[in-house]
């Protein structure tokens, strides 16, 4: 009989679980969650998420001729360029007034590689992107109490999908499973996986940096 391939969505939760942990551990995320992260740093860290889903879409664009596998993933219905911009201007801010910040240009930098010479490795960053769609309608509903906005005004990339996350998620990790991935290709997209919770981290880190700020138990 033959043996069944393992699930990659399986295998990337396990093995990212404790870098997907301690990147929602940092000041910044916690205060998100909390209803304390002020109005500045949000607009910082979405402008930092412009910049890193700018740099995946794009890389995606060129990788789907190589990688039809990723073709069902990289869909219009999830890119998120377009609704940071949305976010940027409720919030008052000029996409291009946001630089981007030095874990921002590693990490895209390091995209538009992976683009080059090994695309089907963007599954990894894309897993993450689209994984932290789940928690974002709980923050959604956060962030527009502790800031004031008003018919969901900044808050289209927290909760892309409204109603429909659940299918859009199950979709998702349908279509990913269904990729075909040797060992080495693999470890490569778990690889990815990895550098992406780093970098979300990284960037938290400098917008809220857990020494300047307290963090209640």
């Amino acid at each position: 009989m033959m043996e069944s391939r393992p699930s990659i969505m399986g295998h990337l939760r396990e093995a990212t679980r404790e870098l997907h942990k301690e990147a929602e551990s940092r000041p910044l995320q916690r205060s998100m969650a909390r209803g304390t992260l002020p109005r500045g740093a949000y607009a910082m860290y979405l402008g930092q998420l412009r910049h890193l889903h700018s740099a995946l879409e794009e890389a995606l664009d060129s990788a789907v001729s190589e990688e039809p596998a990723l073709r069902d993933l990289h869909i219009d219905e999830r890119r998120r360029v377009p609704d940071l911009d949305r976010d940027l201007a409720a919030l008052g801010v000029e996409v291009s007034s946001v630089p981007a910040l030095p874990p921002t240009e590693r990490f895209s930098a390091r995209v538009r590689r992976i683009a080059t010479e090994n695309p089907v490795a963007l599954l990894g960053p894309l897993y993450v992107m689209e994984g932290s769609t789940n928690g974002g309608k709980f923050l959604a509903r956060v962030l527009q109490r502790s800031l004031g906005l008003e018919n969901g005004d900044g808050l289209a990339y927290m909760d892309p999908y409204g109603d429909d996350q659940p299918r859009m998620w199950s979709s998702f990790k349908q279509i990913a499973d269904e990729v075909p991935l040797d060992a080495q290709q693999s470890e490569a997209v778990t690889e990815a996986a990895k550098l992406t919770f780093e970098a979300i981290a990284e960037i938290s880190d400098v917008i809220l940096p857990p020494d300047t700020f307290a963090v209640e138990d």
